[in-house]
C-alpha cells in the first residue's frame, strides 16, 4: 500500500500568450501577450496491490490567477478546480482481468479561456491466452458521453467568444493482439492503468 502526497507551485508566468478571434473585414485568430499568470497545485496519490485486486486514485485541487485587458481594463481573474481519478482492476481466472478507469475534471480555466466541467469513465474485461501470446479485450468508452467539455468562453481585450459542444463520444474498442516472439521482462501491464486523455476542446 502506498500513499503520496504532492506539492506542485508553477509560479509566476510573465507575458503568457494567448489566443484571441477578432472580426476587421475578416474573422482572424490573433495571438497576444497576457500581463501574468500564477498556479498552485496541492492534491494526494494513493494506490493499493493485492494478489488479484489493483486499485490506484488521486485528487488534486489547482489555484490559477491570471491577469490580462478585457474591456479597456486590466482584470484579474480567480479559479479553484478539483481533478479527481482513478484505476481499478481484478484478475480472475489467473488470465482475465476487469478494469475501470475514470477522470473528472470540475469546471477551469485554461489562460484566458473558461472552461466546462468532463467526466471520462471506461470500463472492461481483457484475457490472455495461448501462453500469454494472444491478448484479446473489449472495452466500454466514454459511459456518460461527457469526455468533452460541454462549453467553454474565452475573453480578452474587447472580444468574447464561446463555444458549445454537444459530442456523444461513447464507444466500444475490440482489441486482438497476436504476440510472435517471446516477450521477458519483470513488469506486468494492467489495462486498467492506461494513460486517461483529457480532452477539453
Amino acid at each position: 500500500m502506498r500513499i503520496k502526497f504532492r506539492t506542485d507551485i508553477c509560479g509566476y508566468e510573465k507575458n503568457q500568450t494567448v489566443t484571441l478571434y477578432a472580426i476587421s473585414g475578416m474573422f482572424l485568430c490573433l495571438w497576444r501577450q497576457a500581463c501574468h499568470s500564477q498556479s498552485w497545485d496541492i492534491g494526494v496519490e494513493y494506490s493499493l496491490s493485492l494478489d488479484k485486486i489493483n486499485l490506484s486514485t488521486y485528487g488534486y485541487l489547482t489555484y490559477d490567477l491570471i491577469k490580462y485587458p478585457y474591456l479597456g481594463e486590466e482584470t484579474l481573474y480567480k479559479s479553484l478546480y478539483a481533478s479527481l481519478g482513478g484505476n481499478i482492476s481484478y484478475n480472475f481466472y489467473h488470465n482475465l482481468e476487469i478494469f475501470a478507469n475514470t477522470h473528472y475534471m470540475s469546471p477551469w480555466r485554461d489562460g484566458t479561456k473558461k472552461m466546462g466541467y468532463f467526466i471520462n469513465t471506461n470500463i472492461g474485461i481483457s484475457g490472455r491466452f495461448l501462453k500469454n501470446k494472444l491478448y484479446v479485450s473489449i472495452q466500454g468508452e466514454d459511459l456518460f458521453a461527457k469526455s468533452v467539455t460541454p462549453y467553454w468562453t474565452n475573453n480578452y481585450g474587447d472580444t468574447e467568444y464561446w463555444r458549445r459542444n454537444r459530442y456523444d463520444t461513447r464507444g466500444v474498442n475490440f482489441t486482438l493482439r497476436y504476440t510472435f516472439n517471446s516477450i521477458k521482462t519483470n513488469f506486468k501491464s494492467k489495462s486498467g492503468n492506461q494513460k486517461i486523455l483529457q480532452r477539453a476542446d
